[in-house]
């Protein structure tokens, strides 16, 4: 099974102007949509996921909260700029960061778990 990762990317400008990109897991296969990472005491965002955060990282605020976590993940990010070059750039590391953490995510479960059968002859 191959790790899919759907995501929508609304990019708007507001009054300002404020240059907004708001990023959302739509659907997700082999993999928690929850993959963007959250600074728990300041609620904001922080980083799209390594596999690390996955299988450490707890789903949600309130969870962290409770835990003393320094993180949390959840499945939706948005981050505004003053200047639209900026807002650009972030929209694209977002993309780029997604496609990477779907690779790296398969390589460390997908790609390791299973078995087989090997022969060594001398």
């Amino acid at each position: 099974m191959s790790i899919q990762i759907g995501v929508r990317q609304t990019r708007s400008i507001l009054e300002g102007p404020v240059y907004r990109t708001a990023t959302q897991v739509m659907y997700a296969s082999g993999i928690d949509p929850n993959i963007f990472v959250f600074i728990t005491e300041t609620q904001e965002f922080s980083h799209v996921a390594s596999v690390w955060d996955m299988e450490n990282y707890l789903t949600n605020y309130h969870d962290a909260v409770a835990a003393d976590a320094s993180y949390y993940r959840q499945s939706a990010c948005q981050k505004d700029y003053n200047v639209v070059v900026s807002a650009a750039e972030f929209a694209a590391y977002i993309r780029g960061r997604i496609a990477s953490l779907a690779t790296a995510y398969a390589a460390a479960t997908e790609d390791f778990e299973g078995e087989g059968d090997y022969t060594f002859t001398d």
